[in-house]
């Protein structure tokens, strides 16, 4: 358990390097970025794209429906088709806390083609 800890904190301090500040930081990939969310925020409606998202610190619900998905630090998101869904995040307080998730976006014709 101790090694899967400092692998996490070594991935959140990598990701720090690209998310210095609150919003999406698109890397030098092509459809591959940082997320950083420096507080909560309420269930809101979206739509999410294919994504897979690894969440580095912090904790986000996820509904699609009636069921509620916990993705908290360690935890990923991956999204095949494009959906609706609800969420929130229910933890990030800076300054030792924040949501970090790293992403690779996708398009649907990618994932039809291959």
């Amino acid at each position: 358990m101790t090694h899967q800890i400092n692998k996490l904190d070594e991935l959140v301090s990598l990701l720090e390097q690209h998310a210095p500040e609150e919003g999406i930081h698109e890397s030098g990939i092509a459809g591959f970025g940082v997320i950083r969310m420096n507080a909560p925020y309420a269930k809101i409606r979206t739509f999410y794209e294919p994504v897979l998202l690894i969440v580095g610190q912090g904790k986000k619900y996820c509904y699609v429906g009636d069921l509620k998905y916990d993705y908290s630090a360690g935890n990923m998101l991956t999204m095949f088709l494009p959906m609706p869904v609800q969420t929130e995040i229910v933890e990030a307080t800076l300054p030792d806390l924040f949501w970090l998730p790293v992403s690779r976006w996708t398009s649907v014709d990618w994932l039809m083609c291959c």
